[in-house]
């Protein structure tokens, strides 16, 4: 009978001890779904970051273009006018000498009835 119960006792102690390792994997499986679940947070929070970086370079990107395409419009716009300026400067002192001459040769003309 005692070989009988410490048997008993012996397989109520595997037992306990069967349960005891289940209990473990079962906390060890449960703690590396919450680190499973903390490195799926992590990343997304990661990409997150990176696509508001990235936004925000394409923006920033968007302004310079912008900028730059402000700074060639201005540009064309003062060299037109510049290049209109030299040419009414040009055309003022074309038609000031035409005028001078005419002037000049006429005065000739009334000097020659004159004579």
């Amino acid at each position: 009978m005692e070989k009988v119960e410490e048997v008993e006792v012996e397989e109520a102690e595997a037992i306990e001890k069967v349960k005891q390792v289940e209990v473990k994997q079962a906390e060890a499986i449960e703690k590396n779904e919450v680190k499973d679940q903390e490195a799926e947070a992590i990343e997304k929070v990661e990409e997150i970051e990176v696509e508001e970086k990235v936004e925000e370079v394409e923006v920033e990107e968007a302004e310079a273009i912008e900028a730059v395409e402000e700074k060639v419009e201005e540009a064309e716009a003062i060299g037109k006018s510049q290049r209109s300026r030299s040419r009414r400067c040009r055309n003022h002192r074309k038609s000031r000498r035409s005028r001078s001459r005419r002037r000049r040769s006429h005065r000739k003309k009334l000097k020659r009835q004159k004579q």
